[in-house]
């Protein structure tokens, strides 16, 4: 880890805060730090991630070859002392295996196997490109078997596309800070609207020049599921240890409705009419709240009346406001979100184990129904407190129509729904038995994986003879932790056999990097005058680096260097009425920061 000292590391550790929280209202202090910063705007050169490096570096008198070997982790497999190491503060690969994202096969197949498809080939070498296509093909799918039995398989039930959690997702997606660093995917007119881009939708090419450069995410559809992403983007530093995805300190819901926008393409029957919709887990819900009027557009309001328990007032679709729906595995109240004038309407079908009586209970304040098929089961109408009720029903086995509806007008709250029936005692209903017809968000590209665990012991073995452990963490499913390959010296890193990885056209066993020539000849000049390099960064150098690496420039100016491109700028955005002007919106230069800091106050903040 880079070496800083006490003050140093006080100020890294308040940037990356402010760094994290920059878009958003969620720090009172990061607002007041926005306050005391004058701001300037500056274009960001465009390019990928590596070429923007180096142009900051550039500007800002970084050794561009130094910084390229960090962010490439040359020392993952060449020796460097303890220095050095500390100097270079390498980027370090995502963690595999079992405390990794779990990643689906043909992920795994098409990364390997063509690395530059991904977007990733700058930082991510072709470790099999000396291989006939036939030879790569055997080892790549001896290295999925190994990789996907070192995670464990994904077996959770899909998550169902939720086009609200979707329109959330989008939100924040645009609102928290992503687009700082990714490409957004409309321009902030388009999202004043409310229909969603479509699964492959880019801000227009023609704004490139002005967004500066993106972060690439690849293709993300047949990457993983809506659950680990989620797990994810709560905890990016899990996974990946380089701490340059940033924690927004999100929520569960939050994390899951940003994981289902970014994974939308899972869902294209949202996006495509003639798609088929499938059984899926869950019920679906709706959400109302009573007293203030809504335009809600698919149909919440109006099934809420249809099924109000007991006579509806004229008024009710006039005052029933829609505020959210999903889909939930529990037939309860505990998604409300206030305590009086709500309502909830949960539909899907319920899966009858065999023939025979079924009897229905609903305990409810204030009013419930339940409906199976077309009939009213259970009647538990009116304002009144905890009441049960029941009703039976006479049902084959198999799938019936299914639909509950609650109220509460005032004072306590509370719904419960049951069921008894051949072999069975009274019970909630099981999860088991709810479903719905919706969209499964299923990795595109699934097919059934049986893990071979003769390929998985030759993957093993291919994971250790490539050297893919030197940048990557990974825990095997009750096994230990794989080491990384036998390192060699830097200094012998191949520059003038022709053969090694700084080469065009490396030798089979050295890692093929798709570099400029520049790049390579700033690698190659640092690399010869490593000596160069053997004391360790003063403390502006050290701030200006790590700046660079962790992409703090996308935000921040400092010293005429980085800042906000102008294409960027219309997603940040003040919360609240109160106009601050640029000073409440854009993130604050740094500057000087600290000559208008004090020592108490950064404590304070990192606190």
């Amino acid at each position: 880890m880079l070496q800083i000292i006490p003050e140093m590391k006080m100020f890294y550790l308040f940037l990356m805060k402010m760094a994290k929280s920059l878009l958003s209202a969620r720090s009172i202090l990061t607002a007041i730090g926005l306050l005391l910063f004058p701001t300037v705007q500056a274009q960001s050169p465009h390019g990928d991630m590596l070429q923007t490096m180096q142009v900051y570096s550039g500007r800002g008198g970084v050794d561009v070859g130094e910084l390229l070997i960090g962010e490439l982790n040359c020392i993952g497999c060449h020796q460097a002392d303890e220095t050095l190491q500390k100097r270079l503060a390498s980027k370090q690969g995502p963690v595999l295996g079992a405390k990794g994202i779990h990643l689906t096969p043909q992920y795994i197949q098409e990364l390997l196997m063509h690395p530059a498809l991904n977007g990733q080939a700058r930082t991510m070498p072709d470790m099999l490109h000396g291989y006939e296509n036939d030879e790569k093909t055997a080892i790549v799918d001896a290295l999925t078997h190994f990789l996907i039995d070192a995670q464990g398989e994904i077996t959770e039930t899909p998550a169902a596309a939720d086009p609200f959690r979707m329109q959330a997702g989008r939100r924040l997606f645009h609102e928290i800070g992503c687009v700082a660093c990714h490409e957004p995917h409309q321009d902030a007119e388009a999202l004043k609207q409310p229909t969603l881009p479509s699964p492959d939708a880019l801000f227009d090419s023609e704004h490139e020049s002005v967004l500066g450069h993106s972060v690439i995410m690849g293709k993300l559809d047949g990457k993983t599921t809506v659950s680990e992403l989620a797990r994810f983007l709560k905890n990016p530093l899990e996974t990946r240890p380089s701490g340059k995805m940033p924690s927004f300190k999100l929520s569960d819901s939050e994390a899951t409705s940003l994981a289902m926008y970014l994974l939308r393409g899972q869902a294209r029957g949202m996006f495509d009419g003639d798609a088929k919709l499938q059984k899926t887990s869950g019920l679906k819900y709706s959400y109302l709240e009573l007293g203030s009027p809504t335009a809600e557009p698919h149909g919440a309001v109006q099934d809420f009346v249809e099924h109000y328990p007991g006579t509806a007032p004229a008024s009710l679709p006039a005052s029933a406001h829609f505020v959210k729906s999903g889909i939930t595995h529990e037939i309860s109240d505990a998604i409300k979100e206030r305590q009086e004038q709500i309502a909830l309407v949960f539909s899907g079908y319920i899966s009858i184990p065999e023939d025979g009586e079924y009897v229905f209970y609903t305990s409810s304040d204030d009013g419930s129904r339940l409906y199976v098929g077309s009939g009213l089961v259970v009647n538990n109408d009116g304002d009144h407190g905890m009441t049960e009720r029941n009703g039976k029903a006479i049902l084959s086995a198999g799938d019936h129509a299914f639909k509950v509806t609650y109220f509460n007008h005032g004072g306590p709250a509370g719904l419960s729904v049951y069921v008894e029936g051949p072999g069975m005692d009274k019970q909630a209903v099981p999860e088991e038995w709810l479903s719905h017809l919706g969209q499964p968000m299923l990795p595109t590209g699934s097919e059934t994986f049986s893990i071979d665990k003769t390929k998985a012991s030759q993957g093993q073995a291919w994971f250790r003879k490539l050297g893919c452990a030197s940048c990557h963490t990974i825990l095997e499913s009750g096994a230990a932790s794989i080491a990384a390959s036998e390192a060699k010296p830097l200094i012998s890193i191949g520059i003038d056999s022709g053969k090694g990885c700084l080469s065009d056209e490396p030798g089979i066993s050295s890692p093929l990097y798709h570099l400029t020539s520049s790049e390579r000849e700033a690698i190659t000049s640092s690399i010869s005058q490593i000596e160069n390099l053997s004391n360790p960064l003063d403390a502006r150098q050290q701030v200006l680096r790590k700046m660079i690496s962790m992409n703090c420039f996308a935000c921040h100016a400092r010293d005429e260097v980085g800042g906000i491109s102008s294409g960027r700028n219309q997603f940040f955005l003040t919360q609240g009425e109160a106009d601050l002007g640029d000073e409440g919106r854009i993130p604050p230069n740094l500057t000087g920061v600290g000559r208008k800091l004090k020592r108490e106050w950064m404590k304070k903040v990192l606190d």
